[in-house]
């Protein structure tokens, strides 16, 4: 035999020796994912649509439960729930994946771990008893994996998962499953059909002259009065910049709760006349109303007001959350803070 055709031999061996390395490799790889049961490891919801209830529970005693009512959701059967929060849910419960089995070395930590820590989701589907129950732990050490494990009845262990959303790169126990009720409801402040509000008040504390109320017949007519309920002649008013103004009030919502505001700052806030409240109802009979107060800056503040206050955020009170104090945008409010002088026709 030749070196050329040892030389050959040889390779064609090395190049054998890999291609039944990678296929063992492959098979081995493919029978371990056969070897997990589904009903260990089937932690997806495939049609989310049909998902009527979700409860929420951490080890800590809290717990919420959102309810899918006539197609709205509720929070605990009270509030109108955040529908952007409720979505990103059920995304997430939709494209959940296992990415791997738990390791053994990690494994006994991880069931400790989420025995004082997990959280428990109750998801229905139109029945009384839960359709699948899962129990979110932990993040993995490199933050791209979730430990997660599906509820299999009594006696029966709960063997955990790496589990990810295969769209979103990080961990998924963050940011989903709160059992906070503020955080599952909505930051609306005003959604009302422009074309079905019949009644405005603007009051503004210090500026009174600029206050100003807006009332819109049975025939689409608009009065306009001043703050003593002085009529307007209708010829001086621009009916286009109300209509614009109308506008502002079918989706204002708020950026978020100060959930860590000092307790003698919200009884202050709480005791003390607003520098503007908004006042809108509709021709079915219902009424929001808003307060707005100055927001002391802080170390976030970028741009101050005179007498250091955040120029870029106020503080609310929403009628229908009263014990909430509520941030919101000044880019937002500009919308609806408008002066009786803006109504008027420029000459």
């Amino acid at each position: 035999m030749s070196k050329r055709t040892k030389k050959k031999n040889i390779i064609n061996l090395v190049s054998l020796a890999v291609i039944i390395i990678a296929t063992v490799l492959v098979l081995k790889e493919n029978n371990n994912k056969g070897t997990i049961p589904e009903n260990i490891s089937n932690f997806a919801i495939e049609d989310t649509s049909k998902i009527t209830k979700i409860f929420i529970a951490d080890m800590q005693g809290k717990s919420i439960t959102l309810e899918r009512i006539n197609n709205n959701w509720k929070v605990n059967g009270k509030y109108k729930a955040n529908l952007n929060r409720i979505n990103l849910m059920l995304s997430l419960l939709n494209n959940l994946e296992v990415k791997s089995p738990t390791s053994e070395s990690a494994k006994d930590n991880v069931i400790k771990e989420m025995a004082t820590q997990a959280e428990k989701i109750e998801i229905y589907q139109g029945t009384e008893k839960p359709s699948k129950v899962i129990y979110v732990g932990g993040s993995t050490q490199n933050l791209e994996g979730t430990y997660m494990a599906l509820d299999r009845g009594k006696r029966k262990e709960k063997i955990p998962f790496v589990v990810h959303d295969p769209t979103f790169r990080g961990y998924l126990s963050d940011g989903y499953f709160y059992t906070e009720e503020n955080e599952w409801r909505t930051k609306e402040v005003f959604t009302f059909d422009p074309t079905q509000i019949s009644k405005v008040k603007v009051r503004y504390l210090f500026s009174k002259e600029n206050s100003f109320n807006l009332t819109i017949d049975k025939n689409n007519k608009f009065l306009f009065s001043d703050f003593n309920d002085k009529k307007c002649p209708s010829q001086e008013i621009d009916t286009k910049l109300i209509k614009k103004f109308l506008m502002g009030f079918s989706d204002l919502q708020f950026i978020t709760i100060d959930k860590y505001i000092k307790k003698n700052v919200k009884d202050s806030i709480l005791h003390v006349r607003p520098i503007a409240s908004i006042y809108v109802e509709n021709t079915k009979g219902y009424s929001q109303q808003l307060n707005i107060y100055y927001k002391p800056s802080n170390r976030k503040t970028r741009v101050e007001i005179e007498g250091g206050f955040d120029k870029e955020r106020y503080y609310g009170i929403i009628k229908n959350r009263p014990n909430d104090i509520v941030i919101l945008q000044t880019l937002r409010l500009n919308r609806i803070l408008w002066k009786f002088e803006d109504f008027k026709i420029k000459k």
